[in-house]
């Protein structure tokens, strides 16, 4: 079953109107972030990034929780 259709979206555009990350709330809670530099997942509650190790943009991070928050 494709659960695409039914979670959560959103998309932050940058200065020129191109698409810079897309976002996605997953069921376990965490935000999947898609963006030029690669694809990692966010803990909206702890802040932690998976892989560990990847350098997040702490804007991006802040933009997660927001999503998430918003979607509850």
């Amino acid at each position: 079953m494709n659960l695409d259709g039914y979670l959560s979206k959103a998309t932050i555009l940058d200065c020129s109107g191109q698409t810079d990350y897309e976002m996605t709330l997953l069921l376990n809670g965490d935000v999947l972030v898609y963006g030029r530099v690669g694809n990692y997942q966010i803990n909206p509650t702890t802040r932690e990034t998976s892989p560990v190790g990847k350098v997040v943009p702490l804007e991006i991070v802040e933009q997660a929780v927001a999503f998430a928050r918003s979607c509850l």
